[in-house]
């Protein structure tokens, strides 16, 4: 409360019970507050990002390295892949091979331990897997790739579990967008890349990175340029 009543600015990171005990602190009348809360992201793969090998394995390196980067612990960090039909791989292709590039991650990024809980968690949804869809891992719980046909976005797990979901047309996804989605980590290219981002920024997403930057910490974040509630702007002589 001490060092609240006494601040500018506040800024605050985190879950929802986190965000709210800051906003209810004291504070002075003309605080401003920058509000950073949960939110989630996923990723949206078209037909003609992967249609060569070489496209390919570009795009599965990248992924893999937006799955393992902090554990799927930030914002803009992905737990579902929407991967087009008729492309070059299929999308159970894909979840596959992403497979084999979340072990070369687990070696360049090295995964952080986990709480008995995370273990269980991660153990249950392997097995709910083995029955509803297809899952592949290691014996250790370092990553998990999943795969299942419904629709919608995947319950996040955390510590580096990705579902792979196909679709028609990433177009699909936009319903399944609203405020609550922060960051989309596009394969997409030329008409259909901007016609994707304008509808998606348009429900309420504030990024739509390439794969592989989707946690590349950038201004403005959460559509919000930050520096500018950092600094006070005065006047001398009045308006011209």
């Amino acid at each position: 409360n001490i060092v609240s009543k006494a601040a500018d600015v506040r800024i605050a990171w985190g879950g929802a019970d986190a965000i709210h005990h800051v906003q209810n602190l004291q504070k002075k009348w003309n605080s401003q507050d920058i509000m950073f809360g949960p939110r989630l992201s996923f990723m949206a793969i078209s037909a003609e990002s992967i249609s060569s090998p070489r496209k390919a394995r570009k795009i599965l390196r990248r992924a893999a390295t937006d799955c393992s980067v902090f554990d799927q612990t930030a914002c803009a960090s992905p737990h579902t892949i929407f991967v087009e039909k008729n492309s070059h791989i299929s999308p159970k292709d894909f979840a596959e091979m992403l497979s084999l590039e979340m072990e070369k991650a687990s070696v360049r990024i090295p995964v952080d331990s986990k709480s008995p809980e995370t273990n269980d968690q991660i153990i249950t949804i392997r097995a709910v897997y083995d029955f509803m869809g297809e899952v592949w891992a290691p014996s250790n719980t370092n990553w998990t790739v999943l795969y299942d046909e419904e629709k919608g976005l995947a319950k996040p797990t955390y510590s580096r579990v990705i579902t792979i979901k196909p679709v028609d047309s990433i177009l699909e996804t936009i319903d399944y967008i609203d405020e609550s989605i922060q960051t989309i980590g596009l394969g997409a290219e030329k008409e259909k890349r901007l016609d994707f981002a304008e509808l998606a920024v348009a429900r309420g997403v504030d990024r739509c990175p390439d794969i592989g930057s989707m946690t590349n910490f950038e201004m403005p974040w959460d559509g919000v340029n930050v520096i500018d509630r950092l600094v006070r702007r005065v006047t001398l002589g009045g308006p011209s």
